[in-house]
């Protein structure tokens, strides 16, 4: 597992880095399974693969093994400070033990998964914002009792 993030900084774009990674065609994968973390997976077959305390550090790994492997690989600088944050909601699942996974294909689209075992699913996400909002959705509606439905569904 990796340290706090703060030692990597937190000023990286997690949508940009789903996207980028997306976008250069290469296949990774990031699961959170309950309390054990998350797990950061690159390509298909597996290159690289390792375990992380937060989806943000999951997600930098990602990124520098993506550079490593593919030292082609283009990549944006954006960061969007008024939008969720996808680390945020990532983690959130993960503290309210509510396992899930998001993988991408890069001529397939994003690929989302919620629970363990698997309760719901759905394919070819054309964002991770899509693939991010179905799992916030699905995780409302199938843990309505959750402090995470209580924080995204607009419960109070």
């Amino acid at each position: 597992m990796d340290g706090p993030d703060a030692n990597i900084g937190d000023d990286l774009d997690i949508r940009a880095v789903l996207n980028d990674l997306y976008t250069n065609e290469i296949d990774a994968s990031i699961a959170w399974i309950r309390d054990r973390g998350f797990r950061a997976t690159l390509g298909n077959p597996k290159l690289a693969e390792k375990w992380f305390r937060s989806s943000g550090g999951a997600l930098r790994w990602l990124k520098r093994q993506a550079r490593v492997q593919f030292p082609e690989t283009e990549s944006t600088r954006m960061l969007d400070r008024v939008a969720p944050r996808i680390d945020t909601i990532l983690d959130d699942l993960c503290a309210n033990q509510i396992s899930g996974a998001i993988s991408w294909i890069w001529n397939a689209g994003f690929y989302a998964t919620l629970g363990a075992p698997r309760q719901a699913d759905d394919w070819a996400f054309p964002s991770s914002d899509e693939a991010v909002a179905w799992l916030t959705d699905q995780a409302c509606m199938r843990y309505p009792d959750s402090n995470f439905a209580r924080k995204y569904g607009g419960f109070l």
